[in-house]
């Protein structure tokens, strides 16, 4: 007797996706109609595993945290660093695996916006280091920022309004506890974000009394 054998696996899965797009093309979806469950019961009744094709576009369809965060960078594993991310990007964020967030931006900047309640409210932790200028791009706020993300239970978010003070902190770090010459501190500075303050940082370091 001829046993039938049903499809699984990518192409299954492909031609799912197939049939729930042609199925969505020969029925106009009603407003506020949701695209993956419409699609997952397209297959469905097309003989496919519509919870594998519905998982499938979902996956697709997940913004990825650069996208929700414009300008991110990651100068190092499990490290991110922007400039002002929206109120809707701590969700992203989460959803990503951040931790925890840290701001640099004194509270005059903020125009009212109350970022502890948005990372709060996301499920993540905040802390506030504000910088406020060139004068703030010291020693002190570098080894206050490297505790920080050091006692953080996993990745972390660090971001001032461009990513410039950021990169300065994370450049003074890199020198005074990584073993980084200046030139190698303010290359890794720039790969978080540093700008304008390149020569700020370049002469903090070179004030710094040498290690005996």
């Amino acid at each position: 007797m001829k046993r039938h054998v049903h499809p699984t696996g990518p192409a299954c899965l492909a031609a799912g996706l197939a049939l729930a797009l042609l199925a969505g093309c020969g029925n106009a979806a009603s407003p506020g109609s949701d695209p993956v469950a419409g699609a997952a019961a397209a297959a469905s009744a097309s003989g496919v595993d519509g919870t594998a094709v519905g998982m499938a576009m979902a996956e697709e369809a997940e913004p990825t945290l650069a996208s929700a965060i414009p300008g991110l960078r990651e100068p190092r594993a499990g490290l991110y660093t922007a400039g002002q991310p929206d109120a809707e990007a701590w969700t992203a964020a989460a959803r990503h695996g951040v931790t925890t967030v840290i701001d640099l931006r004194p509270e005059g900047e903020m125009q009212g916006r109350n970022e502890a309640a948005e990372v709060a409210d996301a499920g993540l932790v905040y802390h506030h280091l504000p910088v406020a200028g060139a004068g703030d791009v010291n020693m002190a706020n570098a080894e206050q920022l490297r505790q920080l993300i050091e006692q953080a239970p996993g990745p972390v978010l660090v971001h001032c309004a461009s990513g410039n003070r950021v990169g300065a902190l994370l450049a003074l770090g890199a020198a005074k506890d990584d073993g980084m010459t200046t030139d190698q501190a303010i290359a890794f500075g720039r790969e978080a974000g540093l700008g304008s303050l390149g020569s700020r940082v370049r002469e903090v370091l070179e004030s710094a009394p040498a290690a005996e």
